[in-house]
């Protein structure tokens, strides 16, 4: 099994929020809050799930590759229970964490956007002026 069956999804978890974001900076109509939440808590439990799984059996057939295979590697392969299920039970709630610092971003870019794009008034609010 190659490694990249569990750096794959690692990767897109990682991914994920900044290119969310992005969607919803362009478009905020079509990329509603709790959408976000919704698709960032949900796909970042499959993506957490999928990671941990693939990272423990990558690893198992690495120890079947080996002959005699090292004792820290069948530490790391042991020491799995924990993970999976803090994984299984709190994976959304990596995703969540995970979009705190992209969120802070996400909103100085929006509160330089509206500083330099002033808001253009409504035809109504013209008429009012």
């Amino acid at each position: 099994m190659s490694p990249l069956i569990y750096i794959v999804p690692l990767s897109l978890f990682l991914l994920m929020p900044p290119i969310l974001l992005g969607i919803r900076f362009v478009r905020c109509s079509s990329m509603p809050w709790w959408l976000f939440l919704l698709i960032v808590a949900g796909f970042g439990w499959l993506l957490v799930n999928f990671t941990v799984h693939a990272y423990y059996g990558y690893l198992g057939d690495l120890v079947k590759s080996y002959r005699d295979p090292p004792q820290k590697l069948l530490d790391e392969l042991n020491a799995d229970g924990a993970k999976l299920v803090f994984a299984l039970l709190f994976g959304w709630l990596y995703g969540l964490l995970y979009s705190i610092p992209w969120l802070l971003v996400y909103s100085l870019i929006v509160g330089v956007r509206s500083i330099i794009k002033p808001r253009v008034a409504t035809p109504a609010e013209a008429k009012a002026l």
